[in-house]
């Protein structure tokens, strides 16, 4: 009986072991994958701020335009609300 116990804690002890290995795998693929991606995400914001700001400084009177007719419809719909 007592070999029988002392063999079941061992293989619950293992089995413990290599679930405690795969949970620490698990969370460094999944952390290093979302650095992957937050990478990316941070590079095409920046890509896009740049886009907007060569936008912004090469056609500034469209830019004001659009402004106005934005600020033109948000006025019109909060008054007819």
């Amino acid at each position: 009986m007592e070999n029988t116990l002392t063999t079941t804690r061992d293989t619950i002890l293992k089995d413990v072991d290599l679930l405690k290995k795969n949970v620490l795998q698990f969370a460094s693929d999944v952390h290093e994958q979302s650095g992957i991606h937050v990478g990316e995400t941070k590079k095409k914001v920046t890509d896009g701020y740049k886009y907007a700001l060569d936008q912004a400084t090469a056609h500034p009177f469209a830019l004001l335009g659009i402004g106005l007719a934005l600020g033109l419809i948000i006025g019109y719909s909060r008054k007819s609300s």
